[in-house]
């Protein structure tokens, strides 16, 4: 295809605020999203059990819930099932990071946007369109998908190192990339 041609265009999001209104608790990291095998959740758990000292909390539902939660005996895991609005916020913000460890072509992942306009760098797999939206070191890191030791590193990395990414820096990189306005006259000049 010709690159003159193409235009990218993100989805947007509601934005949320300043740094100064997001919990700070950040005792454990997460993943948000469907229970389902091209989501990457057995990677993930299969991660997390090699990480017993680091808590992650798995928001969601989906085919694989039942199997995965009475499979899981890790006491640093955590099923806690569908949640939205107020309370999926505040478990998102009051995480260390956000892991989308997705093995699938992802195009654009809201709940990467979510995490990103909440301040909340992101651990993100370096497939599809997760890369567009993560740039390392500044917002977030990215594994090869589906690579258990490459992801096991990279949440040790992002656990001992979350503070050192500016919140507020990250906050205010999404809300411009990723709010209404933007997405409304990116689209009319398309």
């Amino acid at each position: 295809f010709n690159p003159s041609k193409i235009e990218i265009l993100h989805n947007f999001v509601r934005l949320y605020g300043s740094p100064a209104q997001i919990n700070g608790h950040k005792d454990y990291y997460c993943y948000i999203g469907r229970i389902s095998s091209e989501k990457g959740i057995e990677t993930l758990l299969e991660a997390a059990a090699g990480l017993p000292e680091y808590k992650l909390k798995i928001v969601g539902s989906g085919p694989l819930e039942k199997v995965l939660s009475s499979r899981n005996r890790s006491e640093n895991v955590e099923f806690v099932g569908f949640k939205a609005g107020d309370e999926l916020k505040s478990i998102l913000s009051g995480s260390r990071f956000l892991v989308v460890p997705s093995e699938v072509f992802e195009n654009n992942p809201l709940t990467v946007l979510e995490a990103l306009c909440l301040g909340i760098p992101v651990l993100g797999s370096d497939i599809g369109g997760i890369p567009e939206l993560i740039f390392p070191d500044f917002n977030g890191m990215l594994f090869e998908a589906g690579n258990v030791k490459d992801m096991i590193e990279k949440i040790k990395y992002l656990w001992n190192n979350f503070i050192y990414f500016k919140q507020d820096e990250i906050i205010e990189d999404a809300q411009l990339r990723f709010n209404s306005e933007n997405f409304y006259n990116k689209l009319v000049n398309i």
